[in-house]
């Protein structure tokens, strides 16, 4: 009877102990518990010198992307530092003017599907695509279901980090 009781009483504070686990890693965000932001405003600039035009400019590197006519960098900052940058020549996107509670993402849309786009669309806000790459703005609270909502189609997804990356570019071995 008392090893009957103890057998319970251990299988219950598992199943207690499992269901506390589920709960918690289910509220959990996939990628931004960091504490990093991104600046006020999200841009994509192009036709730029690597690092060079950025100096004195308070802008934030995040990513970088092949184009057509060079490097293409994401950027964050203020919307001056952006109408600095239009102003001194350079092609850009204003992406997104408010990035404040949003998380986004890379989406490679070479096995796009129209229940990928219909996952991507519903739970985020494409900014920009081009070819086989989207660019999509996530609220922050919508974060984890737009993440399994995209990848359940067989879609992959790479999360922009808000951390600033070096602005000047990887130097190539001689």
């Amino acid at each position: 009877m008392f090893r009957q009781r103890q057998r319970r009483l251990g299988w219950l504070t598992c199943a207690l102990l499992w269901l506390g686990l589920v709960s918690w890693s289910s509220t959990a965000p996939y990628a931004q518990a960091q504490q990093a932001t991104y600046g006020p405003a999200l841009f994509l600039m192009e036709g730029m010198e690597p690092a060079a035009p950025l100096q004195g400019v308070d802008v934030q590197l995040h990513a970088r992307l092949p184009g057509p006519t060079g490097e293409r960098l994401v950027l964050s900052g203020a919307p001056e530092a952006y109408k600095v940058l239009i102003q001194a020549g350079f092609r850009g996107i204003l992406l997104d003017a408010a990035t404040s509670g949003k998380v986004y993402y890379f989406l490679d849309a070479s096995g796009y599907t129209a229940r990928t786009d219909m996952a991507a669309r519903s739970l985020g806000r494409v900014l920009w695509e081009e070819g086989d790459t989207r660019l999509v703005a996530v609220p922050a609270a919508e974060e984890r279901a737009f993440v399994e909502a995209v990848l359940l189609t067989g879609a992959h997804l790479s999360v922009i980090s808000p951390e600033s990356l070096p602005l000047a570019p990887p130097r190539q071995p001689a």
